[in-house]
């Protein structure tokens, strides 16, 4: 025993200490057994949870798809801004650089 103590730190010979004095404490006020048999009872390995029951495939056609990915036009016959204007800069095609500044282009380059 002493030469597992000569290794170990001041910090670890405290902790052992602390643990000694511990478990004199429990058996004096008699629950060694109680500790032991919880010492037990979280070793116990756990179960495995259960698994979740698998979803049904989804119908293909009932999937939602992107208007704008698909090349289709918007349901409302595309976007109006609050004064009923089609042309606002906000709403224009990102890939029309006909609309463009000469910064905008010079970016887009």
């Amino acid at each position: 025993a002493d030469v597992m103590t000569e290794e170990l730190s001041e910090y670890e010979l405290a902790r052992l200490e602390t643990i000694r004095k511990n478990q004199l404490a429990f058996e004096s006020m008699g629950l060694g057994d109680a500790v032991a048999g919880l010492r037990a009872a979280a070793s116990r390995p756990k179960l495995p949870k259960a698994r979740s029951k698998p979803r049904p495939a989804a119908d293909p056609s009932a999937r939602r798809s992107s208007r704008r990915l698909s090349g289709e036009a918007a349901a409302n016959g595309g976007l109006v801004d609050s004064d009923g204007e089609t042309d606002h800069p906000a709403y224009r095609d990102p890939n029309d650089v006909s609309a463009m500044t000469a910064p905008e282009l010079k970016a887009w380059c």
